[in-house]
């Protein structure tokens, strides 16, 4: 069995680099299947590493053993035990394998203690599928959200 291994990306040029080649390649798919361009989140190692200080954090998806992550999160926790999911991106080579849904598995699993919520917004067909496989549910606001009982 494959286990997903979850790693805090660091404000280093290491971590950077990795997380722009992934950022870069990222697209948004429209209902129909068709994917968006979408704006690169950082344009620079200055503003990733703004990022990190002030507003939110990376975390980097990786199979057991293996050395390039596979993917990420970008999230942002909130003082009222909330952690918002920004983005998650799973490289395409490694998507439809089931990935994604054991990392949002593993997310929730390391951060239970310190988070109460987990939420996000949806913008497609394709991602509420996934988001409901994962167990998270619309609320009244329209975010998608699990709750730790």
């Amino acid at each position: 069995m494959i286990k997903i291994e979850l790693r805090v990306a660091e404000a280093n040029q290491v971590d950077y680099d990795l997380f722009d080649k992934m950022d870069s390649a990222m697209r948004y798919s429209e209902d129909d299947d068709v994917e968006m361009e979408r704006k690169k989140q950082f344009q620079s190692y200055e503003e990733y590493d703004r990022y990190l200080a002030d507003l939110g954090t990376i975390i980097f998806i990786n199979l057991e053993g293996a050395d390039e992550p596979i993917g990420f999160f970008r999230v942002t926790g909130f003082k009222d035990n909330s952690l918002k999911i920004n983005d998650m991106y799973i490289t395409k080579a490694n998507q439809g394998k089931g990935y994604g849904k054991k990392a949002v598995k593993q997310l929730i699993e390391d951060l239970k203690d310190d988070f109460e919520r987990f939420f996000l917004m949806s913008y497609s067909i394709a991602t509420d599928c996934f988001w409901s496989s994962c167990s998270f549910r619309v609320n009244e606001g329209g975010y998608y959200e699990f709750k730790i009982k």
